[in-house]
This record gives C-alpha cells, sequence and structure tokens, in this order.
C-alpha cells in the first residue's frame, strides 16, 4: 500500500474506517452469546443442494434412478429430523444447537498463526500467547515499522502433534496421549514457525523457499498455556455436558420426531408439501441451474407445514427450544470458562537480514526475544502483553555502537463480534499500540566512486509509536481467517515522518480441518 505522509485524506480515511467499523457491529451480540433458530436453519438449509448434487451424482448411473425419488430422499424426515425439529421450533426460542470442542477451539482470539511484527511483512503489531496444536499456515503483505514493505509466508507448527496427525487417533485423544506422557508433556511445549519474504532475491513476488528468501526461524515455549479445549482440566465440564444438557437436548429432538412428524396428522401435510417442493427442485436440477435451485429450496421451506392441530405438539416443540437453549448455554459457559486460563510464553527469533550486492554492506541477523502475557478481561475477548528485546547477532565495523539493536513493548485488546452472515464465524475486532526505542544509528556504509552513501537498509535512532485497528474475517468451520489492519505511526525506523499503512493477510489453522476429520 502506498504510504501517507502528513496526509490529511488518510489519516481521515483510517478514523473514518474504525468509526464505520464501530457502528456496523453496534449493538450486535457479542461472542458467547446463542445464535437464534433462524441462522442455524439458513446453515442447515444452505447444505441441501450439495447433498442433493452428491446423492443426484452416485445414484443417477442406477437403473431406474430419478431426480425426483433422490431429492425426496434427501428430505426425508428421518435425513432431516434436526432440521423439521429447528423449523418446527422456531417460534418457541431465538436459539440453536452449536457444535463443541472444534468449534471453540476454532473461536479461539489466543492463536499466533500469522509472522510477528518484526517481519518485512505483518499484520500484527503484538504476538499472541498460543499457536496452532498442529500446523497453521500465513500469507500477510506490509510492514508495521519497515520503510521496505515485503510479504511474509510463514509456517508454524508443533512437532509432536505433527507426527500424531499421520496416526489414526482421534484429535481428542491425541491430546490424551501427551498428558498422560510427562515426556510428550514437556516436548509439546515447543512449536516452531518458519517465515520467507518473497521481496527478495532474483525471482522477487514469487515463492521460492531457498535461503535468500529465507527471513526468520521462531521458536515458541509454553510456560503457562491451559487454552485448548482438550486439556484434562476442561474434562469436567465436557462430561457434564454430555451427559446433562446434551442427552436431554436427544431426548426432546426424539419426541419432537416421534410424537409429532412421524404421527399420520402431519404427515398428510408434509406429504403434500414435499410433493409440491420435490416438483420444483427437480425442474431446476434438470435445468442444471444452481442459483435457481437455492432459491427454489429457501422459498419452499417457507411454506412448511406447522403442526398446529396436533394435541401436546406446542409443548413438546417448547420443550425443545429449551433444551437448545439450555444447551447453547452451556456450551458457552466452558467458552468462557477456557477462555480465562492465563497465558505465559516466551519467542525466540532469529531474523536473518535481506541479502544486499556488493559493494553494499549487509546489515547483521538479528535475534528477538519475547515475553508474552493474556488475559481474558471479559468473555471472550483478550488483552495481550509483549516485551521484546532485540540485538545485533555480531558487531561488524562502522555499524553500531553495541549489540542492542532496539526494546519494544506492545499490547492489544481483542474483541469478538457476532455477525448475522451465516457462513462467516465469529468476526475480531482488534486495537493495540507499540512503543519502541532505538537506542543509536545502525547504518551500514557502502562505498561507491562517489564517496560514502547509506543504504535503504536502516535504523535510525529515537523513539516510535505505532497504533492499529485489526478486523480478523473467518470463513466458519475452515480455518481460514483474514486480518486487513490499518496502522499509523509517528516514523519509521528509517525515515522520521509519519506513516500510515494498511496491510492484509490470509491465515490457514490446520486444528479445525484435523478437528472435524478426526473427531
Amino acid at each position: 500500500m502506498r504510504r501517507c505522509i502528513q496526509s490529511r485524506f488518510c489519516r481521515t480515511l483510517l478514523i473514518g474506517t474504525v468509526v464505520l467499523l464501530l457502528l456496523l457491529f453496534r449493538g450486535v451480540p457479542t461472542f458467547g452469546q446463542s445464535m437464534d433458530f433462524q441462522r442455524q436453519i439458513n446453515v442447515k438449509i444452505d447444505n441441501l443442494p450439495k447433498l442433493i448434487a452428491e446423492r443426484w451424482s452416485a445414484e443417477r448411473t442406477t437403473p431406474g434412478a430419478s431426480i425426483e425419488h433422490t431429492i425426496r430422499l434427501v428430505l426425508d424426515p428421518h435425513q432431516q429430523v434436526a432440521l423439521y425439529a429447528l423449523l418446527l421450533s422456531s417460534g418457541y426460542a431465538p436459539k440453536a444447537v452449536d457444535s463443541f470442542k472444534t468449534d471453540v477451539d476454532e473461536a479461539r482470539v489466543d492463536k499466533q498463526v500469522g509472522s510477528s511484527s518484526s517481519s518485512a511483512g505483518s499484520t500484527s503489531l503484538t504476538s499472541k500467547g498460543s499457536v496452532p496444536a498442529i500446523l497453521g499456515f500465513a500469507v500477510e503483505n506490509g510492514s508495521l515499522d519497515k520503510s521496505v514493505s515485503g510479504t511474509t509466508i510463514t509456517f508454524t507448527g508443533r512437532p509432536v502433534q505433527i507426527i500424531q496427525s499421520f496416526q489414526k487417533t482421534s484429535f481428542g485423544d491425541s491430546y490424551k496421549q501427551i498428558e498422560a506422557n510427562p515426556s510428550l508433556g514437556v516436548l509439546n511445549r515447543v512449536s516452531f514457525a518458519l517465515s520467507f519474504d518473497t521481496s527478495r532475491g532474483n525471482s522477487a513476488g514469487t515463492f521460492t523457499a531457498n535461503s535468500n528468501q529465507f527471513a526468520a526461524f521462531t521458536l515458541h515455549i509454553d510456560i503457562i498455556n491451559y487454552r485448548d479445549p482438550r486439556n484434562q482440566r476442561f474434562d469436567g465440564q465436557w462430561n457434564a455436558l454430555q451427559e446433562g444438557v446434551a442427552q436431554q437436548l436427544a431426548l426432546s429432538l426424539y419426541d419432537v420426531y416421534d410424537q409429532v412428524i412421524s404421527i399420520p396428522a402431519f404427515q398428510a401435510k408434509f406429504q403434500k408439501w414435499l410433493d409440491d417442493i420435490v416438483e420444483t427442485l427437480a425442474k431446476t436440477v434438470r435445468e442444471n441451474d444452481n442459483q435457481a435451485l437455492t432459491a427454489a429450496i429457501e422459498q419452499g421451506f417457507q411454506s412448511f407445514p406447522k403442526p398446529s392441530d396436533i394435541p401436546g405438539a406446542d409443548n413438546l416443540l417448547s420443550n425443545f427450544a429449551s433444551a437448545t437453549d439450555a444447551m447453547i448455554a452451556a456450551r458457552n459457559d466452558i467458552l468462557a470458562y477456557v477462555g480465562k486460563a492465563p497465558i505465559v510464553t516466551f519467542d525466540y527469533s532469529d531474523n536473518r537480514a535481506a541479502p544486499v550486492s556488493a559493494p553494499q554492506t549487509k546489515l547483521p541477523d538479528t535475534s528477538s526475544f519475547t515475553l508474552i502475557a493474556e488475559l481474558a478481561p471479559f468473555k471472550g475477548g483478550a488483552f495481550t502483553l509483549n516485551a521484546n528485546a532485540s540485538i545485533f547477532n555480531s558487531k561488524p565495523q562502522r555499524v553500531v555502537a553495541n549489540m542492542l539493536r532496539d526494546l519494544k513493548a506492545s499490547a492489544q485488546l481483542d474483541i469478538p463480534i457476532n455477525t448475522s452472515v451465516s457462513k462467516i464465524g465469529n468476526v475480531v475486532l482488534s486495537f493495540s499500540g507499540q512503543y519502541e526505542r532505538i537506542p543509536q544509528n545502525a547504518i551500514p556504509v557502502t562505498m561507491t566512486s562517489g564517496g560514502t552513501v547509506t543504504t535503504p537498509y536502516a535504523v535510525l535512532r529515537g523513539d516510535m509509536l505505532i497504533g492499529q485497528a485489526k478486523l480478523t474475517i473467518p470463513v466458519k468451520g475452515s480455518g481460514v481467517k483474514i486480518p486487513i489492519s490499518f496502522s499509523i505511526a509517528n516514523r519509521t525506523e528509517l525515515i522520521k515522518e509519519q506513516d500510515i499503512r494498511g496491510n492484509i493477510g490470509i491465515t490457514f489453522d490446520l486444528d479445525s480441518i484435523i478437528g472435524k476429520l478426526k473427531p
């Protein structure tokens, strides 16, 4: 993004963007509050076109197969009992069923999947206290305190759980193995990150993963960290959920099917509705119009029959809605409990300076030491503190007076926000600030025929203040998140003038996928 120096327009744009985000999400319930029935219904209805397409693809070559028969099978009450129960109960409570441990893990705001702020491309001022349990991947563009921006690709992972992911052990049981084995428990506290700067080398802009593009190696150590929802300290809450409200929800769902959906009084209405919607959907499938199929399904379910004349139905549906509400409340209580656990971790990063061509003097590599502490001041949110010191790994002549490069302190407040878009998870709005002290000039000297000139890779003595607003948008159920940030600084490490920048990236947390594939 082009740098804005002393620009009233850029300052106005930054302030306006933050205000707009606050206005858009004002009054929207924070994470931890229950989703309403209609949103859950929409999720299930949105999945029907895919189910129809998959089943028809498997059955269309069978003798006597018809699209009408396939649609009837997909919409059969035995297949869609949860959807029909939600439809019937939607007038009795504004809540919906959510999933368990994988969703809790996906909603966490304490994971650092991308690179640190010292990288050439980063969307974060403050490093978070946790990393993915298995493997994470991030692509970020921009820079927060450097004068030269870049695109950084980061791979993050825990060696112990990477190896476990190739075994047949489930996602939950693999963590129990770690807890049962003290040696694995110690090893699991250690994770790593590898960062590559694609702006380096002869193939600038192309990821080659060669030594020229290698930018940093980070070693992450958990000192105190109980944020994983699979941790044994949360077993009591999960067991109570399974044996209590989850069982009650299952029983009430069975009652809705057994005493409402399956009885003749309702089936007569249901079969007439089914005949009408099957005819409409079959026509759109034959026309190969996916958009029309989705619209027809949504419109068809608006006329789904109600059991208004079935004795006792109101009471059964009300019980199901109450059980659903209790399920959500219990699940959110566990999420709040898990999210309140404090975190203290330590990061060591070995940062490689960009290669240069003669006669330029190469900057020395640096090492960074970061102590990270994280608390949960309110349900679902996080407040993170970083204390960081960086040193030069070597001391070339005429470059630095001593080994200390800089000192940094930063803080970040994360505010989860629930959106009304069914396929979007919990959007997180973050505000952070960083103070950096550069105690000395560190300017490589380049000798040319015209005299002595400085290279663009340098740091100038002084104090830096950076503020940032960031919006992290997830793609629900995929492990993908898109961080978008705006930062404003009083200067960069090289140029002592105000600087405003925008950064964007994409991160992928493999934990969400493994949790669903190996529950």
